[in-house]
């Protein structure tokens, strides 16, 4: 299986070394500083049996219009390769540049970068269309459209795909490891430990319209989840005049999609339990950070009403589940020895940080939550490709710059520098976030939160 192939096109020497660095990790790269040279290198490329893949095409190329170029490439594609594969062509452009790239969105292009770009948006962008590092990712002929028309991840991608291909002979490291270990997760050939099984089921009888009695059922043989769900529907968010002490009672006060939810937040706490010491730290604060921000979406959908298509506290909570899920993987292939070198945190923070977008939404995906959850997922803390509106990803953004800041922003006293920047930061989508909105919800966070982490336990 061959290498895939990428032609960088641009007259500029700093943006065309970048992406050639970076693509050349990924395959083969050519570069090309003009248009006519591009379409020469494309033609002969295409005849010669080794076509390119992926084009990287500046709209401002010294004799033809990048445009221009675009045009000439997907016409000669119609001519010659006819019905078969085309190439993903990105444009490289400038913020003066809205009106071609709209045109070039019309004729054909998969996608844009905008200078100056750094490492992480390149790595994006190829991530939208297809390239990670060696991760087969899904791939879709029309990548600027929405993240939902993609097939799902336990589809085989076909031989001729760029997720099909392989970047380059692997050599034996950490990454390459953790990559194998992610391709036998989307295929189904291995389960991450302490994956949230039990609350899957529950979602599934929930929104096939389950009573209390079937979800009481399928709930009491997990007595330590059944002692967490009694200890929660006690506390001061929901407690009646006398103490539940049954897990029927606690159901029956929390409420069948209350019940699922807390469900959901002592299953995601598995997934981050009973790891070595080494990872007990980190992993325990990604939780209690997804908790924080499962509560801080319930609160802005409750005070700020935003339109969103899902459950809030659910969707911060899953936010990332695919960190969650990366510690599992170093945990798994460092006890069971699967990779014998040192898996130090060096080594493990910059992996974790390039795949655990794409992992989470991968899972999600597998797990059959919405669409909405796995694009939060995936994007969280950024934007949607090309910068499309997603209320989800924007309510998601907010509580995680709010979870951020929550142990200073409680000490309302001095937190005013952090509160203003805050509301500025996200007063063009939330143009009703005051100072005191914000200190309301970080009040009910933190007290919601206390309570649920000693009820958890």
């Amino acid at each position: 299986m061959r290498n895939s192939r990428f032609l960088v096109v641009d007259d500029d020497p700093v943006s065309l070394q970048k992406l050639k660095i970076i693509l050349s990790e990924l395959g083969e790269c050519e570069t090309a500083t003009s248009g006519n040279e591009a379409v020469g290198y494309f033609v002969r490329n295409f005849n010669a049996n080794t076509p390119f893949d992926l084009v990287a095409l500046d709209i401002g190329l010294p004799d033809v219009k990048g445009t221009d170029v675009l045009v000439r490439l997907r016409q000669f594609e119609q001519s010659f390769a006819g019905k078969g594969k085309r190439a993903k062509i990105i444009m490289i452009t400038s913020h003066s540049d809205r009106e071609s790239v709209q045109k070039s969105l019309k004729n054909g292009c998969n996608g844009y970068l905008v200078k100056p770009f750094n490492e992480d948006r390149i790595y994006n962008k190829l991530a939208e269309l297809g390239w990670v590092a060696g991760l087969e990712v899904m791939d879709d002929q029309d990548d600027h459209t929405d993240i939902s028309s993609e097939p799902a991840p336990k589809t085989k991608p076909e031989a001729s795909t760029p997720a099909a291909q392989t970047a380059r002979p692997a050599e034996t490291s950490l990454k390459n490891t953790i990559i194998g270990k992610i391709k036998e997760i989307k295929g189904g050939q291995f389960t991450l430990p302490g994956q949230p099984d039990l609350y899957l089921k529950l979602k599934t009888l929930v929104d096939e319209g389950a009573d209390l009695a079937t979800v009481s059922d399928l709930l009491k043989n997990h007595s330590a989840l059944t002692g967490s769900l009694i200890r929660i529907s006690n506390t001061s968010r929901y407690r009646g005049v006398v103490p539940n002490k049954s897990l029927s009672e606690a159901i029956g006060r929390l409420g069948l999609r209350e019940t699922m939810e807390q469900v959901c937040a002592i299953s995601t706490k598995e997934m981050c339990t009973n790891m070595p010491a080494k990872y007990q730290t980190y992993s325990t604060n990604v939780w209690r950070n997804s908790l924080a921000c499962a509560f801080t979406c319930e609160n802005i959908a409750s005070v700020l009403h935003p339109k969103i298509n899902v459950d809030p506290f659910t969707l911060g909570l899953m936010h990332d589940v695919g960190k969650m899920a990366m510690l599992r993987i170093f945990e798994h292939i460092e006890t069971k020895k699967i990779y014998t070198g040192e898996v130090s945190w060096p080594a493990m923070t910059p992996i974790i940080n390039q795949y655990e977008g794409l992992l989470g939404s991968m899972l999600l995906q597998q797990w059959s939550l919405p669409d909405e959850y796995q694009k939060v997922a995936r994007y969280h803390g950024g934007a949607l490709p090309d910068n499309r509106r997603s209320e989800e990803l924007l309510m998601a953004n907010l509580a995680i710059d709010v979870v951020s800041e929550l142990d200073r922003l409680v000490d309302t006293d001095n937190a005013t520098e952090a509160i203003l920047a805050l509301v500025s930061k996200h007063a063009e989508n939330y143009p009703s976030l005051s100072g005191d909105t914000l200190i309301e919800i970080v009040s009910n966070v933190s007290s919601a939160l206390a309570e649920s982490v000693k009820a958890i336990g």
